[in-house]
């Protein structure tokens, strides 16, 4: 193991961590994408993918993020259509204003273009 630098990060155990939880989390996020259950708007899935997604973005923007096993945009993008096709199926019979469903529809799918931004800056498929 590699010591190039005094700060927290700089070390080769710090990057294998931030790997680590990198894969865990992007795990977490792919599962939920692909669980019928975080479609559903009242359940704690739902929230939860929020929450990782908005968490997974955060960290890669101050370099805490090490994308090696993400899905690639294109597989992502397929999982998304079906996804969002469940949520609108659901949230259908949910009682909500047309306006609230509106909102929140456009709040999931700015949350799932800033997750495909981290896909696309990290997909190695196109290396």
């Amino acid at each position: 193991m590699g010591t190039w630098g005094s700060g927290n990060l700089e070390n080769d155990s710090a990057l294998d961590i931030i790997g680590e939880r990198s894969t865990k989390m992007t795990h977490l996020i792919w599962d939920s994408i692909n669980s019928e259950g975080s479609t559903e708007a009242d359940e704690d899935e739902h929230t939860e993918l929020f929450i990782n997604i908005d968490t997974l973005v955060a960290l890669d923007s101050v370099g805490l993020f090490s994308g090696w096993e993400m899905p690639s945009p294109l597989e992502f993008d397929a999982a998304i259509q079906i996804w969002l096709k469940r949520w609108d199926a659901y949230f259908d019979g949910m009682g909500s204003t047309d306006e609230f469903r509106a909102e929140r529809r456009a709040v999931i799918e700015k949350t799932f273009a800033k997750f495909r931004l981290v896909l696309v800056k990290n997909d190695r498929t196109q290396s």
